[in-house]
């Protein structure tokens, strides 16, 4: 499953995170669409409604973004990823070095063994989602929005519910594909412009991974958000758009 949005202009592919759907990226693609690009965003597999019945790896993830490309006729497009979706996109970069003419990496790294280690299945009770799901916020931004937070473990607990054993297993599938990413030792092969953006307060994948990141790829940039956690999109939407598209520009 996939959407495009945009009459003219560069194209710009965001590619999303664990579990996540382009749901999440509604107001981003306004904002780039506003900014003058086109842009292309798919579910994972495993994730929206996009569906899998057997396990992916990374390079699959990757050869899926190919073949929308493929079908669209797009020979040239930005590439945006956010989190998962950025270790996809780093697949991508180093696969397709010639395709991808800017690359910005969201609350990422270039190896799995950043990731947090408790990373697995989410529970059932609703005190212990939220005590999981307030982990992704910084400690301001949950502060001041504590029923926010409540209100989204409250969804996700109903979610949890109602999501079939075909979406858990997308899941899994999904966990299993990064649990081998490792691409640390290649990042010196990027030679395209690239943005790094991470939240200085991220619990989820450290700060240490974009320092890693920026250090590495020649002529990286690095955009650190103070008092920002994991979930930029949630946190700081606004700069965020802003900050990609000035450097897309």
């Amino acid at each position: 499953h996939y959407t495009t949005s945009g009459a003219e202009g560069d194209w710009v592919t965001l590619v999303n995170g664990h579990t996540r759907s382009i749901k999440d990226f509604r107001m981003m693609i306004k904002a780039m669409n506003s900014e003058g690009f086109r842009v292309l965003c798919g579910d994972n597999r495993g994730a929206g409604l996009t569906k899998s019945h057997r396990a992916f790896s990374l390079a699959d993830l990757n050869g899926d973004l190919f073949h929308y490309y493929s079908a669209l006729d797009i020979t040239k497009s930005h590439l945006v990823g956010l989190s998962m979706g950025g270790m996809i996109a780093l697949h991508s970069v180093l696969e397709r070095p010639d395709f991808f003419p800017k690359l910005v990496l969201i609350s990422t790294a270039s190896s799995a063994r950043f990731i947090r280690s408790d990373e697995s299945e989410w529970p059932k009770e609703l005190a212990d989602i939220e005590a999981r799901l307030a982990s992704y916020f910084s400690t301001s931004f949950r502060d001041r929005n504590r029923p926010l937070v409540k209100a989204m473990a409250k969804q996700m607990q109903k979610d949890f519910a109602m999501g079939s054993a075909e979406q858990h297993q997308g899941a899994t599938y999904q966990r299993q594909a990064m649990a081998g990413f490792e691409v640390t030792n290649r990042l010196a092969e990027i030679e395209i412009p690239v943005l790094i953006i991470h939240g200085e307060e991220d619990d989820i994948v450290p700060p240490a991974a974009a320092e890693e990141l920026a250090q590495k790829i020649p002529g990286a940039q690095l955009h650190m958000f103070a008092g920002a956690g994991h979930l930029l999109l949630a946190e700081r939407p606004k700069e965020l758009y802003q900050v990609i598209a000035e450097f897309l520009r």
